[in-house]
């Protein structure tokens, strides 16, 4: 027998949804910043990573380098530097460059940033892009 009603739910979060830290306690809350999808030609040719201006109102506070946790090894620490003295934009240059060599990345695989503010550290999340390959099987 189908439902002859069409339901509708209004659902009301106290806090909001964007104030609850899922659980984690506010200091070990972290918000997120930006994602980089990885192409052909960045892992080919790797230019700087230029920071998004999210990103950098956070380096004040971080005295202008960035601690990067990640999940299975030590953090790394990133200084970063000025695009052009002309302009505002910093970026990661070398240990930019060391991480995608060692990070064994392919196209598609994603990289999210997070910043944590209580401890002005960030956190990288690594989407792996699965190669399913072909298969025989139908």
């Amino acid at each position: 027998m189908a439902c002859e009603h069409r339901w509708i739910f209004n659902l009301h979060f106290t806090p909001p949804l964007e104030q609850q830290a899922c659980g984690r306690s506010l200091l070990a809350a972290r918000m997120h910043v930006w994602t980089l999808e990885l192409t052909q030609s960045l892992l080919g040719d790797p230019k700087p990573l230029v920071l998004p201006p999210l990103a950098t109102i956070h380096l004040p506070s971080c005295g202008f380098h960035m601690t990067i946790l990640r999940r299975f090894d030590p953090p790394l620490q990133w200084p970063v530097l000025p695009v052009d003295l002309g302009f505002h934009d910093k970026c990661v240059a070398q240990p930019w460059y060391r991480f995608l060599a060692e990070g064994d990345f392919v196209h598609g695989d994603e990289l999210s940033f997070y910043y944590r503010p209580f401890d002005d550290i960030w956190e990288v999340v690594i989407r792996k892009q699965r190669n399913w390959g072909d298969s025989d099987s139908d």
